[in-house]
């Protein structure tokens, strides 16, 4: 399929579930039709927020993914790898346990995102070997998650601490529409960074030998993506817990239909990332019976296997954007 067939597909996909977003949900719309102010609240409080949400995250994810597989030449990577969603998390929920104001929460998740990868840059920068940075990524996200989990257990209100550990599975409801709005901000700004060096992603492709002969500064566009990524990350788990594999699943699937280089895979990645995302809060709310099922255990329960058949596919964990 060639791009152009394939951003109209994915708009009109997108468009149709976006719609499909705002109109499904635990009370018909057919009753909310009957009373406009009903309507116009359930519309502005409840739906609008979950729907540019869900496609906030998703399209953020996607794009880190995209940025990531690109920059480490590892088809595994993936925006959680290097432990930036883990150093959101940790920063939300000590705001959370604090009583923080919820409207600074998204604003603290973004400076744990950036101390988490103001210490990953420091770490390797002796050595900008890729290997180095997935190892030293995986080491720190297992350590923040530990103190993750400290942190609740020390909390004093039970209920809090549960009320916290079900919103770090993933969800994108219950969240005021000036939260949301007030993340688009750092998000877009993120994106920017990443599209602005997407070059680099290509010479990258071929070592990082071959980029720095090509005119790129490695250690300048390392700083960048890696600020980038925080800047998206960081509201995105701040608001909708961990979400997981939307950034391993949608880059990777295109890079096998589109036969692109790793730059025209950034936008289309953050497209199929907000499809992903409408589509499993879409689904949740047909598939809950009850309390509704979180959007990280949907993803999680998709990706995983994914992760597992790419992971054992021919031994391999590198790629080649062009294949």
């Amino acid at each position: 399929m060639n791009q152009s067939s394939f951003f109209i597909v994915i708009l009109i996909t997108l468009f149709s579930l976006v719609l499909a977003s705002l109109f499904v949900g635990n009370i018909p719309w057919q009753s909310l039709w009957a009373q406009t102010d009903v309507f116009l609240f359930a519309l502005t409080h409840l739906r609008l927020p979950r729907t540019l949400l869900a496609v906030l995250a998703g399209a953020g994810l996607g794009i880190t993914g995209a940025a990531l597989q690109g920059f480490l030449r590892n088809p595994l990577a993936d925006p959680g790898l290097i432990g930036v969603s883990s150093g959101a998390s940790l920063s939300a929920v000590l705001a959370l346990s604090l009583g923080f104001s919820l409207t600074t929460i998204p604003f603290l998740g973004i400076i744990g995102a950036l101390l988490t990868t103001l210490f990953l840059h420091q770490a390797i920068s002796k050595n900008k070997d890729t290997l180095r940075l997935i190892l030293v990524g995986l080491a720190l996200n297992s350590f923040l998650s530990a103190l993750t989990a400290l942190t609740l257990n020390f909390s004093k209100n039970p209920y809090k601490s549960l009320e916290i550990m079900f919103w770090l599975l993933g969800s994108f409801s219950d969240q005021p529409l000036d939260k949301v709005l007030w993340a688009i901000l750092p998000v877009i700004v993120g994106f920017y960074i990443i599209y602005r060096d997407r070059h680099a992603l290509d010479t990258l492709s071929f070592g990082e030998d071959f980029s720095h002969n090509m005119g790129h500064a490695i250690n300048i566009v390392q700083k960048k993506l890696i600020i980038g990524i925080a800047l998206i990350i960081g509201p995105i788990v701040s608001l909708g817990g961990i979400v997981g594999f939307v950034g391993l699943i949608a880059p990777h699937i295109l890079r096998q239909i589109l036969k692109t280089k790793p730059s025209d895979l950034l936008i289309p990645s953050a497209l199929s990332g907000a499809v992903l995302c409408l589509l499993a809060d879409i689904g949740v709310r047909f598939l809950s019976i009850g309390s509704e099922i979180k959007i990280g255990v949907v993803t999680s329960f998709l990706g995983a296997p994914f992760f597992l058949y790419l992971l054992l596919k021919k031994g391999k964990t590198k790629h080649d954007p062009y294949s």
